[in-house]
């Protein structure tokens, strides 16, 4: 896996629609901690890089987000949108209630047997 760069790191988010504070809510990071990466004040640690791919929705070969695509298409205007920002919250927010739901049943389970 590529080293994750504040150039990579930056796109992605553009590309996502996630503010700072949203992507750092999810990475369950201080926004200066995130700030610091995006500014190549801190380096990326390979977990952490493996945690941000999963929040934006990156392959796992960083090298395919190539910044020198300037001949794709324009992103759309609604991806920056408050209601894509937050259906990606509210995604977010019902997958944590659905890992609760069934942490709970198999604590049932595994108790009454």
């Amino acid at each position: 896996m590529s080293q994750m760069t504040p150039e990579i790191l930056k796109k992605a988010m553009r590309e996502s629609g996630l503010t700072m504070t949203e992507l750092a809510r999810h990475l369950e990071i201080s926004q200066q901690s995130l700030s610091d990466m995006i500014n190549g004040r801190a380096r990326v640690a390979p977990l952490r890089a493996q945690q941000i791919q999963r929040v934006l929705g990156l392959n796992a070969d960083m090298t395919e987000i190539s910044l020198q695509s300037q001949q794709s298409a324009p992103p759309c205007p609604f991806m920056n949108s408050r209601a894509v920002r937050l259906a990606l919250s509210i995604k977010a927010f019902v997958r944590r209630i659905v890992e609760a739901v069934i942490v709970g049943v198999l604590v049932r389970l595994l108790t009454s047997a």
